[in-house]
């Protein structure tokens, strides 16, 4: 007879020794890069889940960040999200993420849509640019600033009470639908 019960079952998969530990975890020194503007309502709508309603105008930003330091340790990520209203919230709709390194945590615990490419920084004197590549030497994006001081940025500075996402969870009975 099985003796793993649900109370001693860790935080995730494999169940007698998670991956990771549960959140939150620490993000220090941590650099962002968010370019933000208007898109064609009718190509976001296609890829935004049918409970939330896009903006406004339809509105979307390019995300680059950088994690020196991390409980994940160091990593960099590139993130196209859309902004939406789920009834009266604001909501950053995470629609695609990239990441330069394989990472547990965010996708299985919150369905962070992650996969993998190639994300750099780069800074030449008084300009701080990102880019994402996928596969490497293909490029997707790229964005430069030059900014004029660091912000704080909390939520409610980039029009959203928070990020939301779409979580698929696949059925255990073959051909059955998730």
């Amino acid at each position: 007879q099985g003796k793993m019960t649900k109370s001693k079952m860790g935080w995730c998969m494999p169940v007698d020794a998670p991956a990771y530990g549960p959140p939150p975890g620490y993000f220090k020194q941590a650099r962002f890069l968010r370019f933000d503007y208007e898109t064609d309502p009718e190509s976001a709508s296609e890829i935004v889940p049918e409970q939330l309603t896009l903006t406004d105008p339809a509105t979307a930003a390019v995300m680059f960040v950088e994690y020196p330091r991390s409980t994940a340790g160091d990593s960099r990520e590139a993130f196209l999200g859309i902004n939406v209203t789920y009834g009266e919230e604001k909501l950053f709709y995470a629609a695609y993420l990239m990441l330069t390194k394989p990472g547990f945590g965010g996708r299985e615990t919150v369905g962070f849509p992650k996969k993998m490419g190639t994300v750099e920084f780069i800074q030449e004197e008084d300009v701080m640019g990102a880019y994402m590549e996928r596969p490497k030497g293909f490029r997707i994006c790229s964005g430069l600033m030059r900014p004029e001081q660091p912000l704080n940025i909390s939520p409610e500075d980039v029009g959203a009470s928070g990020i939301c996402t779409l979580r698929v969870i696949p059925s255990p009975i073959m051909g059955e639908p998730p």
